[in-house]
């Protein structure tokens, strides 16, 4: 059987808050680093191949530059969260 992943995406770049509907992302959050370059990091809800596909052209299309994509299951995610927490 067929499990949706939550999606995990790193951009380079900042995107603002209005983006996370466009993209319909569960949370979305941009961190800078020492040298003051920003990343994006969007968290997907539960989705399938074909719509992890359309995320990362509509980042591509957009020209922004993906740092890194990781697909969890929605539980481990949830127990990752909690930790981090």
């Amino acid at each position: 059987m067929y499990v949706p992943q939550v999606c995990r995406i790193r951009i380079d770049g900042e995107l603002s808050e209005g983006w996370s509907e466009y993209f319909g992302v569960q949370s979305m959050w941009v961190e800078a680093d020492k040298a003051g370059l920003c990343s994006t990091t969007l968290i997907s809800e539960p989705v399938d191949q074909a719509a992890l596909v359309g995320m990362v052209n509509h980042l591509n299309g957009l020209g922004l530059p993906s740092v890194s994509t990781s697909l969890r299951s929605h539980e481990s995610f949830d127990k990752d969260k909690e930790i981090s927490e």
